[in-house]
């Protein structure tokens, strides 16, 4: 039978989340994620012999026993399933829009998917994004005109937010991958059921983040300390210190779909997102970049340029900005920013999935079936 009770797989030492296919030892009962059985070809635990007990369909809708992982059992080839009759893969399709596979993802195909993914669903995708984001907007506007020279805490506001708005993003991607219809409001029920969770464990991911780079910085002024011998080394502590949270970064970079998919948080969301990615760093990293590049200059030709085609002028004139000018690029801005928001949680989706095919066979369908509680749940 399958165990239902989330553990710690002794394979890969990481958390089983509640809703992840897992495998269980007839023997011992050690519970393992399927795909590590898969790897590994049986139980972790030593000189434990015992047959591991799993569930798939007999073809009349009845569950039966059936071994899940054999000696040199390879993993299970791509799972067809339905398409959107709206979108039609690139990497991962098949030539028709009737289905496409779940198969390990090149550089290419992964940018390709996210792209094709998006436009068949952008009302959507930007839906998520403004629900939240276009009243932080509109607060930053009102601050920026009522109060210009006060505290603005709409900064705070913007970052308390994006954990959630990612995670609903990520949630979205996912259903529209697998092939299922949701709206705004269903992507964000399971995230708000757990909203502290959510926040807590991206604040874990910040402090993380800046408390490694406060230690190399440390470190690097305390080799200047020691004179010119100190400060020639403290410029190569910097750089490896750059490098370092950029791989870090790139690490937990998955953390949202993690947790929104898998139902881990906290420390044990970081871990799981650090071991899907480890070995593939420099391919997670390029895709982030692109994505990051491409916003970059749409926000530059689109915003960027207007705004210092106007601030140009006004200086020229000796005349202070307007206020409608203003607001225009304000509304601009929060257009873009909306708009771009979803690039990078769609990229990170398709990312996570070819992670799980590269590293545990895995099979799609499976977890259609382990989400459909969960979505349906959300759902109004």
């Amino acid at each position: 039978m399958l165990d239902t009770v989330s553990g710690q797989c002794p394979y890969c030492g990481f958390a089983i989340g509640p809703r992840e296919p897992r495998v269980v030892c007839g023997a011992c009962g050690a519970a393992h994620h399927e795909g590590c059985w898969r790897n590994n070809g049986r139980c972790t635990t030593p000189n434990c012999t015992g047959e591991p007990v799993g569930a798939s369909s007999n073809g009349d809708g009845a569950e039966s026993p059936v071994p899940l992982g054999t000696p040199g059992l390879k993993p299970p080839p791509p799972t067809r399933i339905p398409a959107r009759p709206d979108y039609e893969g690139t990497g991962g399709s098949t030539g028709t829009s009737s289905s496409f596979d779940l198969r390990p993802l090149d550089f290419r195909d992964i940018l390709d998917e996210t792209v094709e993914l998006y436009k068949s669903n952008a009302w959507l995708f930007i839906s998520i994004a403004a629900t939240v984001y276009l009243p932080v907007y509109i607060l930053s506007a009102l601050f920026r005109f009522s109060a210009p020279n006060s505290y603005n805490p709409v900064g705070v506001l913007t970052g308390l937010a994006a954990p959630v708005v990612s995670a609903a993003l990520a949630w979205a991607a996912s259903e529209r991958l697998l092939g299922r219809s949701t709206s705004s409001r269903a992507s964000y029920a399971p995230v708000l059921r757990r909203f502290a969770a959510f926040i807590l464990t991206q604040m874990l991911v910040w402090l993380a983040l800046v408390a490694l780079g406060l230690g190399l910085f440390f470190a690097a002024g305390i080799a200047v300390a020691f004179g010119m011998l100190g400060a020639l080394l403290a410029v190569p502590i910097v750089m490896a210190g750059v490098v370092m949270m950029a791989v870090a970064g790139v690490w937990l970079s998955v953390t949202p779909q993690v947790q929104v998919l898998e139902g881990l948080h906290y420390t044990a969301a970081m871990g799981r997102s650090r071991a899907l990615v480890q070995g593939y760093v420099a391919k997670t990293f390029g895709v982030l970049l692109v994505i990051g590049i491409l916003t970059a200059i749409v926000t530059g030709l689109l915003l960027g340029i207007p705004t210092a085609i106007v601030a140009s002028t006004s200086i020229a004139r000796g005349l202070e900005m307007s206020r409608g000018t203003a607001v225009l690029l304000t509304v601009l801005e929060a257009a873009i920013s909306i708009g771009m928001a979803p690039l990078q949680m769609i990229a990170l989706t398709w990312v996570y999935y070819d992670l799980r095919a590269r590293k545990e066979g895995f099979d799609l369908e499976m977890l259609a079936q382990a989400l459909e509680a969960e979505a349906t749940s959300a759902r109004p």
